[in-house]
């Protein structure tokens, strides 16, 4: 569990430990480490007032854009695009 900003919202994040992110996270894969840090926008647009999942993964890949240099491999950062962008898409949004 985490915390963010101030509010009318919960400021409580929980996060799903057995989500395997967020294991890979906890085991000290820096990729990972950096990647869990674009939950944060996502769930700030949802604290926001917003429930919509295109809109929180359109704003997690937006943070996640700006910054490919962090992952330690082209291609680790692309992989993780690739995720948000599916998960956009089985929201019904368009990437």
């Amino acid at each position: 569990m985490f915390t963010i900003g101030e509010g009318k919202f919960s400021q409580q994040i929980f996060i799903n430990y057995k989500a395997s992110d967020v294991q890979q996270a906890a085991a000290g894969d820096r990729d990972y480490i950096v990647f869990g840090s674009t939950f944060i926008p996502h769930e700030k647009v949802q604290r926001g007032g917003n429930a919509n999942e295109v809109d929180a993964y359109k704003e997690q890949r937006r943070v996640l854009d700006r910054m490919p240099g962090a992952f330690t491999d082209l291609r680790i950062y692309l992989f993780f695009r690739e995720q948000i962008n599916r998960r956009i898409i089985e929201n019904g949004g368009r990437p």
